[in-house]
């Protein structure tokens, strides 16, 4: 069974209690998220309101003692706005190895913590959110030279070389991705990945696997609600207006049942 629901007026606010709220059911009651928020993936066309939503993430996170991590490969220009609120930022491709480096430090030492003091989980407190926007740019491929070698009637040799080693780097990057959300769950670590290319060849199965909850605003082709919420919700193929998105997660406190609510930011 299907648990639908319409809501509005979605400002994110923090509950320290129970977690975020995270917009409002038609009649009132709030949608709140756990602060233990499983790892997410938010996925959208442009101007879909994908950027809205990882603004609203960082606002709210950032009225906690969280920690933000925040990958901004498009010159930062969408962390400039937050950049007062942000423990790390990486805008290259080799701050972004530095700061997987180090937050793969950080997990290793909190689960030595954990181990030693008998726990299974962190607590609510020092938690940390590492924003990955955008993770189909983790590679140093060049889109001058993909568009050179997907129009060339005969491709030159070595852009398709450079083509090959930008596919395993972004390969390798996201399985380290994956590596690490497996690692932290129980560390008090929620890793948020956003793209606007919500495609298997995009965004990576191993990866795709860990990112357990799903916001999906606007797709261009019904394979992106495959992707971007999940098998069956092809359905919903123009359903999401711009501005709108559909939530989806099986771990959350829904008896048990997929959960989806569209949301107008």
């Amino acid at each position: 069974m299907l648990l639908i629901d319409r809501l509005k007026r979605p400002q994110i606010i923090v509950n320290q209690r129970d977690g975020w709220e995270f917009g409002r059911y038609h009649h009132g009651d709030p949608l709140i998220l756990p602060h233990r928020t499983p790892h997410m993936l938010v996925s959208g066309v442009t101007g879909s309101g994908k950027s809205t939503v990882l603004h609203r993430i960082v606002e709210t996170v950032g009225q906690t003692d969280a920690q933000i991590f925040f990958v901004d490969l498009k010159f930062g220009i969408e962390a400039a706005r937050h950049v007062d609120r942000l423990d790390k930022l990486a805008t290259s491709l080799k701050n972004v190895d530095v700061l997987l480096a180090d937050l793969r430090t950080e997990i290793e030492a909190r689960g030595v913590m954990l181990a030693k003091a008998g726990a299974t989980n962190w607590s609510e407190k020092d938690r940390i959110y590492v924003i990955i926007d955008e993770v189909a740019e983790l590679s140093s491929v060049d889109p001058g030279v993909m568009l050179e070698v997907l129009t060339s009637e005969t491709a030159d040799k070595e852009l398709t070389a450079q083509i090959r080693k930008a596919k395993q780097e972004l390969a390798y990057r996201q399985d380290v991705l994956a590596s690490l959300a497996r690692l932290s769950r129980a560390c008090g670590v929620t890793i948020i990945c956003a793209t606007q290319f919500a495609s298997h060849e995009a965004i990576s199965t191993q990866l795709r696997f860990n990112l357990d909850a799903r916001i999906s605003c606007r797709q261009s082709t019904p394979e992106g609600l495959d992707v971007g919420l999940g098998p069956g919700y092809r359905h919903l193929h123009g359903s999401i207006s711009a501005g709108d998105y559909s939530f989806h997660t099986l771990n959350l406190d829904h008896g048990g049942d997929p959960f989806q609510a569209n949301v107008s930011l």
